[in-house]
């Protein structure tokens, strides 16, 4: 047994010493919220795929103290780390037969309940039997259904008009305009 302290004794009477800074952590617990949302967008940003790390993010900004391994490594296609948090659409699960003899945790299955984690109609990605799982899942136009097909040729429109190129039916457009103000002049 520990030795009792005498009542009344400078060791019986001492409190624990109390620093100013235990102070301010008490207060900064109380008002301080969980987490905060400064300002969130509109539309949620998403990655620029297949560009170098340090373009990959136009919104954050200037990408700073990034160690040289790491910028190699993610410039790489094949050794760059698998993205996070994209649709289903943009990376799908395991889902091929080759594909699910591994079991990768992490990944929404459409099991229980059925209807929770399955893609809308028309904006399914088939998977091929033998197509081997990858990091960069990325699906191409003929795995896409007729849906997110259509929603990724919108999307390569815009980045076409977005890069100051032009859309296929704009061209014609332009010939027609063309052949008409020729036959003005002549």
């Amino acid at each position: 047994t520990r030795p009792k302290k005498h009542p009344g004794s400078w060791d019986a009477m001492r409190q624990p010493r109390r620093y100013e800074l235990y102070d301010i952590l008490e207060e900064l617990d109380e008002t301080t919220p969980w987490y905060t949302i400064v300002s969130e967008p509109e539309e949620p940003m998403l990655p620029v795929e297949g560009v170098p790390l340090k373009e990959r993010y136009p919104w954050a900004g200037e990408l700073q103290r990034v160690h040289p391994d790491k910028e190699e490594m993610e410039n790489s296609e094949e050794d760059r780390m698998a993205p996070l948090f994209l649709p289903l659409s943009k990376a799908p699960p395991p889902t091929g037969r080759r594909q699910r003899y591994i079991e990768r945790r992490g990944f929404a299955t459409g099991k229980q309940p059925p209807w929770l984690n399955r893609p809308e109609i028309g904006y399914e990605v088939h998977v091929p039997h033998d197509m081997p799982f990858k990091k960069h899942r990325q699906p191409e136009p003929w795995q896409m259904g007729p849906k997110l097909r259509q929603q990724w040729k919108e999307e390569q429109e815009a980045k076409q008009l977005a890069a100051g190129g032009q859309v296929a039916d704009d061209v014609e457009e332009d010939d027609d305009l063309d052949a008409a103000l020729d036959a003005m002049d002549e």
